[in-house]
């Protein structure tokens, strides 16, 4: 999917301003970071729950 969001770039077929390529950026920025926080939280909750024998 976000392969395909670059095909936005082709101002062949797209047409947009600086701004708006910042814009696009900044959205895709702040899901990648709320993406990020999300695995982290399952990976931490994940060690803490997971039962070993040492």
């Amino acid at each position: 999917m976000l392969r395909l969001i670059g095909n936005l770039s082709n101002t062949s077929n797209y047409e947009y301003t600086p701004d708006d390529a910042q814009k696009i950026l900044a959205a895709l920025d702040h899901e990648m970071k709320l993406l990020r926080a999300k695995f982290h939280a399952a990976l931490s909750k994940r060690s803490k729950d997971e039962f070993k024998l040492g």
